[in-house]
């Protein structure tokens, strides 16, 4: 292990915690649909020193959108990591104290293995040959980053959305590996309304004319808009009614209205700049993969 991992830096007047990269390879799965996978990766982030008890770890599992990088800048979007404010010396995931571990997740777009990796066998992308996976399958891969680390038991795993997901079936399936579980704004299953939108957005990825049945990976134009419409419509469900109303209201972008299908309001800006921020730095085909797990998850 990096006994040195407690690097800062400073961008834009902020001390940030610079994490180390590091690949898990090769795993092979039996996956919960009856599919295997073969040399598999997993990348993730680390913070902090593993102490010589392996009783200091804790694990971090991402949402939807977000990757390994939660701390420290993004070397793709090259932003602050989604969670910055609390992950550090000091801070609430006390880099002083804690071992942070964050993996990405399987059928992830940054470095772990999924849809948009090469398959050794025919040299190109996967699309959608890669097999589905489910919220135990993903669980199941981090159980052997554990093992590979030679933690017998986390002393804490916390995450938000789909990676309160992630927490719960660890705490369900594995909890003799988990000292405290911390799951944040998830549910132990879908909703028919959670399914539904979650469908929409996968139809809009489908009905883009480069989404080419997933075979997108070697064309100059990529599913761009499609899965910009399917993140635009994502963002509606993380907001309420209310908070939309309190963020928003009705206020315009300008003062005088386009009379077209411009972005008058702000709320209409707002979720553009979502949809085309989004692509650049995520894959159609895991989008659709990612949303299928999470609706397929069930605990009951």
């Amino acid at each position: 292990m990096n006994k040195n991992l407690n690097q800062t830096s400073k961008v834009n007047n902020k001390i940030l915690i610079k994490g180390t990269q590091k690949h898990y390879a090769s795993i092979d799965m039996l996956l919960e649909g009856g599919q295997k996978i073969e040399d598999a990766i997993i990348a993730f982030s680390t913070w902090g020193v593993l102490n010589k008890n392996r009783s200091n770890a804790i694990l971090i599992c991402h949402a939807l959108s977000g990757d390994q990088y939660a701390a420290g800048i993004n070397p793709v979007t090259k932003k602050e990591g989604w969670w910055q404010n609390i992950i550090g010396p000091n801070k609430v995931l006390d880099t002083n104290k804690y071992f942070i571990i964050c993996p990405n997740v399987l059928g992830g777009c940054m470095g772990t293995t999924g849809p948009s990796s090469i398959n050794k066998n025919s040299k190109r992308p996967y699309g959608l040959s890669f097999p589905i996976y489910t919220i135990k399958d993903i669980v199941n891969m981090q159980v052997k980053l554990i093992d590979y680390l030679k933690i017998e038991q986390l002393f804490s795993i916390l995450g938000g959305s789909m990676g309160g997901m992630q927490v719960l079936e660890w705490a369900s399936s594995h909890s003799n590996r988990v000292y405290t579980a911390i799951p944040i704004a998830a549910s132990y299953r879908h909703t028919a309304q959670n399914i539904a939108f979650h469908e929409v957005g996968r139809q809009a990825i489908m009905n883009d004319p480069n989404w080419n049945e997933g075979n997108y990976y070697e064309q100059i134009e990529k599913p761009r808009h499609g899965l910009a419409v399917a993140r635009m419509i994502a963002h509606i469900t993380y907001l309420s009614e209310g908070a939309f109303q309190k963020k928003f209201g009705r206020d315009m972008q300008n003062k005088v209205l386009s009379w077209g299908f411009d972005a008058d309001f702000q709320v209409e800006s707002y979720l553009r700049h979502q949809g085309t921020s989004f692509v650049d730095r995520f894959d159609a085909n895991c989008y659709l993969y990612l949303t299928r797990a999470m609706d397929y998850f069930d605990l009951t």
